[in-house]
């Protein structure tokens, strides 16, 4: 039996679920073990994956209520030849496919004449403008990843020239802006970039027009599109755990305080025995920066990793460093 229903004409979705609870969970338990002041990192990365979610639940439902012959499949994770791909949606239609990329971003997008996206917001009356990377670039990529995959499943010479071919009229990337607030000027984009960029009250307008659009276009049976649909959906693979070294990385660094004098056990020595004199302390170098004392801690990562060096107490504000090997004697 087919993942389809037999009279079923409206939108199909074979995987509805996202990973995105199960990271925010993972994101939270790490918040949690972590001290207050540690915690600035983590939190704004609950932050955005909460956005990137409502954003995600803001298309669902715009497909949900599409009434059109879609198949869906949301988060698709890939992993090819050490590559890896993250598909908020695929949605397959008889013609054509769309590979979508939701972006709930706060403010307003404006793209040039160049293609730089430009994000514009305010806060009170002040407003801020700076460049944000390209979704297009990570669309391009996530596209790059379901054609070479695709490319091995032909059987013959003729058939993979064939696919290489018409992939890139059969699979049009999107960006959805999903959240119903942010206004889109791209009037002075190149029209290739403005026809990728939409706004989420948009797509469902989108997908119809890019379907009737001039150009070699298959139509599927029911059953071909069911077989493809079946073929992604195997394709998917679990998203791996959230890394938690990044948050960690600063704690590794510290080290615990030296004893004071009092909590250092003093003994006198036994008759007939030579007292040895303790060893004086190191005494910790200034920073070069800022004057600060400096304490020792070990390189985690880069050629020095593993080895131990001066950091400035007032990292991360300062980040003055002294490598052992290079402090005057």
């Amino acid at each position: 039996m087919g993942i389809f229903s037999s009279g079923q004409s409206g939108p199909v979705f074979i995987k509805e679920t996202s990973s995105t609870d199960d990271r925010l969970r993972q994101l939270e338990e790490i918040r949690d073990s972590l001290p207050p002041e540690k915690r600035s990192g983590v939190e704004k990365d609950i932050k955005l994956l909460s956005a990137g979610r409502f954003g995600e639940e803001n298309i669902l439902f715009e497909l949900k209520n599409s009434h059109l012959p879609l198949y869906v499949i949301r988060d698709l994770y890939l992993e090819h030849q050490g590559l890896t791909a993250q598909i908020d949606f695929l949605i397959l239609t008889p013609k054509r496919n769309f590979v979508v990329e939701c972006k709930n971003l706060i403010g307003n997008i404006e793209i040039n004449e160049r293609g730089d996206f430009i994000r514009t917001f305010h806060s009170g009356k002040q407003f801020w403008k700076e460049g944000i990377y390209s979704p297009l670039t990570q669309n391009r990529r996530h596209l790059n990843l379901l054609r070479e995959i695709g490319m091995e499943q032909q059987s013959n010479f003729v058939s993979r020239t064939f696919y290489h071919k018409s992939f890139e009229n059969l699979y049009r990337p999107i960006v959805v802006l999903a959240n119903s607030k942010t206004l889109l000027k791209a009037s002075q984009a190149p029209l290739e970039i403005r026809n990728q960029v939409i706004r989420l009250d948009h797509m469902i307008h989108y997908i119809e027009w890019a379907n009737i659009q001039p150009g070699w276009v298959r139509t599927l049976s029911r059953r071909e599109l069911e077989s493809t649909a079946e073929f992604w959906l195997s394709q998917n693979k679990p998203v791996p755990p959230v890394r938690v070294e990044k948050y960690l990385q600063k704690l590794s660094l510290e080290e615990p305080a030296a004893p004071s004098a009092r909590e250092i056990p003093q003994t006198k020595p036994s008759p007939g025995e030579v007292s040895q004199a303790e060893p004086e302390p190191e005494m910790p170098p200034k920073c070069p920066r800022c004057g600060a004392p400096m304490v020792k801690r070990v390189a985690t990562k880069g050629e020095r990793a593993g080895r131990m060096f001066w950091g400035c107490s007032g990292f991360p504000k300062c980040k003055g460093i002294i490598n052992l090997d290079e402090q005057p004697r």
